[in-house]
């Protein structure tokens, strides 16, 4: 009873947090990519799901995670709860176990990755938080807990390409610091070390793609858009970007006045191989989340988020931003759709559509396929219901007068250009379902169908 009277308003604030999420996320319509991990848990053994995951590019923690929901009898309507369940641990041991200004810990957990990109949207990014805490709160120990953070690197690792590389930062500082303490003469940590190298030897191999995998390009960033983003930048012009990413850096490296050289090195090491990915390799606005979440584990490492002035000011800033954004995008997924896939599958079924042969062209189709047990594309060579990123993937896209039903995603129309004009110039009927997915204060990307139904 002392226990929750000396920490009440921490309590009420994971009650707040879990209670609004439980209220709200409901309401959330599933999009392709959420889709596309339920869908490769549900249509696979745990062996299989281990080859199709190769062609995914991510390692496998949250299918698995998403198999073990399954088998206790979740289903694709309750699937919403999974990320609510690792975000409110996460709150958990931020409000309990970490040390923050009480304002910082009211604020963080409403910010609009932690509360909505991370926690309304069921991806594999729902565990980046609640794991980088478990961190956080044994970062200081872990030369005396080696073991323990063995295993939850192990599984940070595991989340996503991103989280890897962040990983092999985090391993490489614990490999500086064991050496400088002279610790490899403690057997614990020499076997801890290298269990970790072999945990990343593991999730390698699991996540190396296959030579026939064919990823969706989308390129890299700006080192400024990508810090802009991860803050308080939203599509900022270029000039509004670089002030924002040089007053971040400063504040980031030079917010002790001592040892501002260890710092520097520190921070490379731990922010630059993971910059490298979003520059160069792949970039996406989900993704920048990450790095809003690191920005807040480095502050707190060093204890400058309750020691540096400038430190908490920015970042009270930066999380009242945020909260604006959450408030926003909870606001359109009240209003509008985030997927109109639900509306397609229950048209299909209302009008005993589901049945007939139904031609499915683009990767946001997927997101359509939960709503049934089978897959229900005639065009596809498959049982499966997920998206093969394989070269010879199953779909036959060539035009068959036999298809009664042409369900095609509008993301993906300008790939369709000839099929859409042979449909509209046919004896085909055209239906819009309208959905759009929303970044922060604005529709970022069309996430609704076109549906050609043959005339009787």
């Amino acid at each position: 009873m002392a226990y929750v009277k000396k920490y009440w308003w921490k309590i009420l604030i994971i009650i707040v947090f879990t209670m609004l999420l439980l209220l709200l996320a409901n309401n959330h319509e599933h999009w392709s990519d959420e889709a596309q991990s339920f869908l490769i848990a549900r249509d696979n053994s745990f062996q299989e799901i281990m080859y199709w995951i190769k062609y995914e590019g991510t390692p496998p923690l949250w299918v698995l995670i998403i198999k073990c929901f399954l088998i206790l009898g979740g289903t694709y309507e309750t699937f919403y709860l999974l990320p609510i369940i690792f975000s409110a641990i996460g709150v958990l041991i931020l409000e309990l176990k970490i040390k923050a200004p009480w304002y910082i810990k009211l604020l963080f957990p409403f910010s609009y990755f932690i509360f909505y990109q991370y926690s309304i949207i069921a991806r594999s990014y729902s565990l980046v938080f609640p794991l980088l805490m478990l961190i956080l709160v044994i970062y200081d120990k872990r030369l005396n807990n080696s073991f323990l953070y063995a295993i939850i690197l192990f599984f940070f690792m595991n989340i996503s390409l991103h989280t890897l590389i962040i990983a092999g930062s985090l391993y490489l500082l614990f490999l500086i610091d064991v050496y400088k303490d002279n610790e490899f003469k403690n057997k614990r940590n020499l076997i801890a070390c290298i269990l970790i190298f072999f945990e990343f030897l593991i999730t390698v191999i699991l996540t190396l793609p296959n030579p026939d995998c064919v990823f969706m390009k989308n390129g890299g960033s700006t080192l400024f858009h990508i810090i802009s983003e991860a803050t308080v930048g939203d599509d900022s012009n270029i000039i509004l970007e670089i002030i924002i990413t040089f007053f971040m850096i400063g504040i980031i490296i030079f917010k002790n006045k001592e040892n501002k050289i260890n710092n520097l090195i520190r921070l490379l090491i731990l922010f630059l191989p993971v910059l490298m990915v979003y520059l160069f390799i792949t970039y996406q606005v989900w993704h920048v989340g990450i790095i809003f979440i690191l920005i807040f584990f480095y502050f707190t490492v060093d204890d400058s988020i309750n020691t540096n002035k400038l430190v908490k000011i920015v970042f009270s800033v930066i999380l009242i931003v945020q909260i604006y954004w959450s408030f926003c995008s909870l606001c359109f997924d009240y209003l509008y759709k985030y997927s109109a896939s639900k509306d397609v599958a229950e048209f299909l079924i209302e009008n005993n559509y589901d049945d007939r042969p139904i031609c499915g062209m683009g990767y946001s189709i997927t997101a359509i396929q939960p709503y049934f047990n089978k897959n229900i594309f005639a065009n596809r060579n498959s049982d499966k219901s997920f998206y093969f990123w394989k070269e010879n993937n199953g779909y036959d896209i060539t035009m068959k007068t036999d298809y009664d039903i042409y369900i095609i995603s509008n993301f993906y129309s300008c790939n369709y250009e000839e099929e859409i004009k042979w449909l509209e110039e046919n004896n085909y009927v055209k239906i819009d379902f309208n959905g759009y997915t929303y970044k922060k204060n604005k529709i970022y990307e069309p996430e609704g169908y076109y549906m050609y139904i043959r005339k009787k």
